[in-house]
């Protein structure tokens, strides 16, 4: 698998916040929030929406600050109590040192693009279940600091793929077998600019 877009991070990062408030949209959508797009722009009414909403933006400026941050363990849990701030009571995380080290491995692997790096992050991330709640958001967040740091693009799911992301997502945690779900992202949730 290839890098479906190849981009300097200064214009990764410009097209994430271009695109921001789709993204934002899409994340609250994946994340089963009933709003809208003029909501999300104009202001959301519901407060653990609202709380959530400001929760993903704040956690892509995080993202974005620190190019030089370790994309480790320590990020995904940083990620997670940004992501989960005021939404949930207590924090679980069910890691293992087993799992900590199997992450590690996925993300320093050099001979694959990093597309399917970051790919194969967040579906690791889905299929073990790390959290108490919040995985699916965690996950998109790791997986788009790897995209956004090496100018891949960033992985988004569309309101309209919604449902299906959530069936590879059952078929993943069913049989273990990832490589319908990645070629799904690859092919549908993953958004750029080429370089010209």
């Amino acid at each position: 698998m290839n890098n479906k877009f190849v981009m300097s991070r200064v214009r990764n990062v410009a097209f994430l916040e271009k695109k921001m408030d789709m993204i934002l949209y899409n994340a609250m959508k994946l994340a089963r929030y009933d709003v809208t797009r003029e909501e999300c722009a104009s202001g959301i009414h519901d407060p653990e929406a609202r709380k959530a909403y400001e929760n993903f933006r704040r956690t892509f400026q995080y993202l974005l600050r620190d190019k030089d941050a370790e994309i480790d363990y320590h990020y995904l849990l940083d990620l997670h109590t940004l992501l989960m701030d005021g939404l949930q009571e207590g924090f679980t995380n069910n890691m293992t040192d087993e799992q900590i080290a199997e992450l590690s491995d996925i993300v320093n692997k050099p001979a694959k693009a990093n597309t399917e790096i970051a790919i194969d992050a967040m579906l690791y991330i889905l299929d073990k279940r790390l959290f108490k709640d919040g995985d699916i958001r965690v996950a998109l967040m790791f997986a788009n600091k790897i995209m956004i740091e090496n100018g891949c693009g960033v992985i988004t799911v569309p309101e309209e793929h919604d449902d299906v992301f959530r069936d590879h997502l059952k078929k993943l945690n069913r049989t273990g077998d990832s490589e319908p779900f990645k070629k799904w992202v690859f092919q549908y949730c993953i958004k750029g600019e080429k370089q010209v």
